[in-house]
């Protein structure tokens, strides 16, 4: 008796360690993720608040490093091409962008990401020059159509 009743005291300090602090949420495999706030920072700028699955989860990427995040391939306004170029995602289902993390890494629960919404037109590059776009951003785009509650596909 005195065996089984500490076996089912070590399982219950075990089972209060690991909800008091759950693994970190990226583990390099795909998982979903929900969607929770769209902000507009400026005219082609938004903030993407994604939240982890636990209220005290970290999403464990160390400063600097990167999500990938998933998005639907879409076809150009030109046959095989985006932006007057060939496409080198033409033929695939889905594309993928790297984007850094704006959160602290201490941040529980949730992280942000901050990102140029590339629209169709005249678009002015980080280095000043101009370019005309026929197309705009795949994924920048796809990102800024998503609404609160949807889901998004991300790894590290």
């Amino acid at each position: 008796f005195a065996l089984a009743a500490l076996a089912i005291l070590i399982l219950g300090i075990v089972a209060v360690v690991t909800t008091l602090k759950p693994p970190p949420f990226l583990n390099r495999r795909r998982q979903k993720l929900k969607v929770t706030k769209i902000e507009s920072l400026s005219h082609d700028v938004i903030k993407l608040t994604l939240t982890l699955p636990r209220a005290n989860q970290k999403l464990g990427l160390p400063v600097g490093k990167h999500v990938k995040v998933f998005g639907p391939n879409k076809k150009g306004k030109e046959d095989r091409q985006w932006n007057g170029r060939p496409d080198p995602e033409e033929g695939r289902t889905e594309i993928e962008r790297k984007y850094t993390p704006v959160t602290c890494v201490k941040t529980a629960g949730y992280f942000e990401l901050v990102l140029k919404v590339y629209r169709p037109g005249t678009v002015t590059m980080p280095d000043g020059k101009e370019m005309e776009w026929t197309d705009g951003g795949k994924m920048s785009q796809y990102l800024c159509h998503l609404k609160p509650n949807s889901t998004v596909e991300v790894s590290g």
